[in-house]
């Protein structure tokens, strides 16, 4: 008998190993996969729009778009964190001056503050399915990730593209 309960133990456990790894993989299956959901898609704006990149943003990070200001010649940058529904969160933007289109009649407190020569805005709340860019070489526009940087303005020349996190398979046949 001892030798019966000896034999079946493995198979018990390998029955439960089975199991768990099936219902792990129902569960990436069921919400479009961990990998997929932290990819952020580069297309053009052209007619068709043309996937022109995938880049990964790991989990724990975010990501920053970083330009210069086309007439001021300052750096502004926009940090954002891809969300778990698939969209675009900007945590802050920060400039490095005042000029055309940035905040120039606020006062330090009311919503931006002074941080190392940067004036930082923290928008509560604002989220995107998606972040439009006009690249030009007179504002060239890179991406930052961890220690990844690219340049926008290499990848795409100058036209309107558009970065969006990544929905699956499905997005690259839009």
């Amino acid at each position: 008998m001892a030798t019966g309960r000896a034999q079946s133990l493995p198979g018990v456990r390998e029955t439960a190993l089975r199991r768990v790894t099936l219902y792990c993989i129902g569960i990436l299956l069921l919400s479009g996969g961990v990998a997929r959901a932290r990819e952020l898609e580069i297309w053009t704006q052209s007619v068709p729009p043309r996937l022109l990149r995938i880049v990964p943003v790991p989990i724990t990070e975010r990501f920053t778009v970083t330009w210069e200001h086309s007439v001021e010649h300052f750096q502004w940058r926009e940090t954002y964190q891809i969300t778990p529904t698939a969209r675009l969160r900007l945590l802050t933007s920060s400039t490095q001056g005042y000029g055309a289109g940035t905040p120039d009649r606020q006062q330090q407190g009311a919503g931006f503050r002074m941080e190392g020569g940067w004036l930082v805005h923290e928008p509560v709340g604002l989220e995107l399915d998606a972040l439009p860019i006009s690249l030009s070489r007179l504002a060239p526009h890179w991406l930052e990730s961890g220690v990844m940087r690219l340049s926008l303005l290499e990848i795409a020349g100058e036209q309107a593209i558009v970065l969006r996190p990544s929905r699956g398979v499905a997005a690259n046949h839009r």
